[in-house]
């Protein structure tokens, strides 16, 4: 995971994945080819979509964006995540800087360079983020008081949901080297447990500018896809807790192998009691609703962690912090 000797060139590695989504990856990326900063290069990840060879689903107008020489495509039979798209286009970036793309919002003309202007006028950034405007069916739609941006130190906040929108952050190439990549287990909120770690050991810093436009409501979103999020969620809080020294342990058998390409950083034991403080009142809402479903195995797992593993976790002396 080592990116020394590296040649920063260009300055921004722009990571796309994409799955079965043509069209709505054409804007993406047109959307890329557009930025007024020019120092950058695009990382498509096109993750075992079955239409990538269909040359009528990718539409006339896409066949000269996919022939420009920042354009480099990696692409494979299976679909494996857009974990594994991420992480195989970092590992292949040669920029100083990773920005993300999600295939269905799409970027300002100005987003990256408002990226840059901010890191050359502010000493010590490492990761950060701007602003975006939310479109639904064609409307815009003015986000939660609670679910606005928010930046610096945002651990706590991060401890209860994702506080990054990974369309309009970026972060140093140095940040791999503490935190490791996203965890590839993980068939949702990946966000959440890569940007917990993140916001665990630097700041995160906020752009003023909104310099994108980030789409919701699409059918294959994995929101739709998997019920009751917060189980992803108590199983990246559980990895937080016990792995105060940057390895992973007992978490092997909750819901993935233990054998994955991340590690943590290490926690303070103030960081530890607030991400047991949340991972208990998450399986709380998790076996209980899994009661009232009648889904017995669910609930017990979740009671168990919640009654076992998330009080007095003390006693399982945890060094450190």
């Amino acid at each position: 995971m080592s990116f020394a000797g590296r040649k920063r060139e260009p300055y921004f590695s722009v990571i796309l994945p994409s799955y079965n989504r043509p069209r709505l990856s054409i804007r993406a990326l047109n959307s890329l080819l557009a930025q007024s900063f020019e120092s950058f290069e695009i990382l498509f990840a096109e993750d075992g979509s079955a239409h990538f060879k269909n040359a009528a689903a990718w539409g006339e107008a896409a066949s000269q964006s996919l022939k420009d020489k920042r354009l480099r495509y990696f692409q494979w039979n299976k679909n494996r995540g857009v974990s594994y798209a991420r992480n195989l286009a970092i590992r292949n970036a040669r920029g100083a800087w990773i920005a993300f793309l999600d295939s269905d919002d799409e970027w300002k003309p100005e987003h990256l360079s408002l990226l840059y202007q901010y890191i050359s006028k502010n000493t010590g950034v490492l990761a950060l983020q701007s602003k975006e405007t939310w479109m639904r069916s064609g409307l815009k739609v003015i986000p939660p008081k609670h679910l606005r941006k928010i930046g610096g130190d945002i651990f706590n906040q991060s401890l209860l949901r994702c506080c990054v929108t990974t369309s309009v952050a970026a972060v140093s190439v140095e940040v791999f080297k503490d935190i490791g990549f996203f965890d590839e287990k993980l068939p949702a909120c990946e966000d959440y447990d890569f940007w917990l770690r993140v916001s665990a050991v630097h700041q995160i810093h906020l752009l003023p500018e909104t310099t994108a436009i980030r789409y919701q409501g699409h059918e294959d979103h994995l929101s739709f896809l998997y019920p009751q999020m917060d189980r992803f969620r108590v199983y990246s809080l559980g990895k937080f807790i016990r792995a105060p020294n940057g390895k992973t342990s007992w978490l092997k058998f909750l819901f993935f192998s233990s054998n994955l390409p991340f590690f943590l950083p290490r926690n303070t034991r103030m960081q530890r009691n607030m991400a047991r403080y949340y991972a208990k009142n998450k399986c709380q809402i998790l076996w209980r609703g899994a009661l009232k479903r009648g889904r017995m195995f669910r609930a017990l797992k979740f009671f168990f962690f919640d009654k076992l593993l998330f009080s007095n976790f003390e006693r399982y002396k945890i060094a450190g912090g």
